[in-house]
């Protein structure tokens, strides 16, 4: 190899270890071993070099450069003839194009990597593909099809004895799990991850198992224990220089605040979250926190303002193609619209959202959308519609676990009720006044 070829794979096995977890220091031996191989004529190592430097300019969150070098990398092994390498970097570039939410190009990609690894009989690309590959689908709201993929890159891990690819499967699992509506099982699901990625030392593993710990415990209402665990993670994502974990962290610790009723606290976690965002390039996150954020604008009863931030948010969604995340902002507005006394307007947008729950075949969404519509039906006195929606809702509350939800569709129910009652009352006063009225005017004539 020579003393300049052995200095150049040292460094190259350097920056590869570095960027495990500090990106910064692993992206500059990189490139200087990229420069030592171009100088003796080893394209083969300039290659990996490049290849690994799009993996690390990724963990940064500069997909576009990632992008960038993972193109050329697949190319220049392409040309080698090195089948390996160019899987490797379809690999890479199907899970940059996934952060830049180009979805279907991502899957394209990966399936592509995945039928090369499996044709050269490599198990560990293969796996790793179809973990990715699940990610995707999850990311499309195909649940069930990326907790198949998931399930069986998993056991694929763990056939092969990769301890760290089976951890990072079954937090993917918990997400998809949450996602379902399905909290303990996610619950489960991460903590055994968190457990797995600490016994084999991966820092970021964990950090990411926190967060999603620290997710899942607010869907059941403990938002102390969210706090603590996004804290948790925030801080060592921090510590890493994972940016857009500590972002997420930060947008989820806005979220948690807001349900404890700090809402300036929020606030100000949302706005940083959303810079934060902005500055990477994420534009699913900042829609995300504009979405957050008019949700807390809502709560201090600032309507206006929050309208402009749900909408402004939806066309977000919209824009890249997040079903799931415009149908939320769809039921936001017709939230804030009821909020305004603009009933018709409301059962509008709450009734497109629940539809599209429905076809997403997310319950959590179709439940909150009913409850919402059957307060809205209730306020234009429409009380056996409003009823009817209220009883599918609180089922559909019961069936997840949601307590909150339950509770507030009886307190709702048994307003309806009260409020039946008081007019059936009414009615028959009125009718009485009117039968004295008449005798009244007989007696006169």
């Amino acid at each position: 190899m020579g003393r300049h070829g052995a200095a150049a794979a040292c460094a190259l096995l350097t920056g590869n270890v570095l960027s495990l977890n500090h990106y910064m220091p692993a992206l500059e031996t990189l490139t200087n071993a990229k420069a030592k191989f171009e100088r003796i004529g080893n394209r083969l190592g300039a290659a990996q070099c490049m290849q690994s430097i799009g993996d690390t300019l990724r963990m940064l969150d500069r997909n576009d450069d990632a992008l960038s070098n993972l193109e050329r990398a697949k190319t220049e092994f392409e040309t080698i003839g090195n089948r390996m390498g160019a899987a490797q970097c379809m690999r890479s570039i199907g899970a940059t194009l996934r952060m830049l939410d180009r979805y279907d190009d991502a899957l394209s990609n990966l399936e592509q990597a995945k039928a090369e690894f499996e044709t050269i009989g490599n198990r560990l690309g293969a796996a790793q593909c179809m973990q990715s590959i699940g990610d995707t689908l999850r990311m499309l709201h195909r649940y069930d099809d990326a907790l198949s993929n998931l399930e069986q890159a998993k056991a694929g891990f763990e056939t092969i004895g990769d301890r760290m690819g089976a951890a990072q499967c079954m937090r993917s699992i918990g997400d998809t799990l949450r996602m379902l509506d399905r909290y303990d099982d996610a619950l489960s699901n991460l903590e055994q991850a968190k457990a797995g990625s600490e016994t084999i030392g991966n820092r970021l593993g964990a950090a990411q198992c926190m967060q999603s710990i620290g997710d899942t415990l607010c869907m059941l209402d403990r938002y102390d224990d969210a706090l603590s665990n996004l804290e948790q993670a925030k801080a060592e994502f921090e510590a890493i220089g994972d940016r857009l974990g500590a972002a997420q962290c930060m947008q989820s610790i806005g979220d948690t605040l807001r349900m404890l009723h700090r809402y300036d606290d929020a606030l100000s976690n949302l706005e940083q979250a959303k810079a934060d965002f902005e500055r990477i390039g994420d534009r699913m996150g900042a829609a995300r926190c504009i979405q957050s954020i008019g949700d807390t604008l809502r709560m201090l009863d600032r309507y206006d303002d929050a309208l402009s931030n749900l909408e402004q948010a939806k066309a977000g969604f919209e824009t890249i193609g997040d079903r799931l995340g415009a149908a939320g902002c769809m039921q936001r507005i017709g939230d804030t619209l009821y909020m305004l006394d603009r009933y018709d307007d409301a059962l509008s947008n709450l009734e497109e959202a629940t539809t599209e729950f429905e076809t997403i075949g997310t319950r959590l969404g179709v439940a909150q959308c009913m409850q919402s519509i059957g307060d809205t039906l209730r306020m234009l006195r429409r009380y056996d519609d409003a009823l009817s929606n209220l009883e599918q809702a609180k089922a559909d509350f019961e069936l997840i676990g949601h307590r909150l939800g339950i509770a507030d569709c009886g307190r709702q129910s048994l307003a309806i009720y009260e409020e039946i009652g008081v007019a059936s009352l009414t009615e028959e006063c009125h009718g009485v006044l009117e039968e004295l009225q008449s005798r009244t005017s007989s007696s006169n004539v």
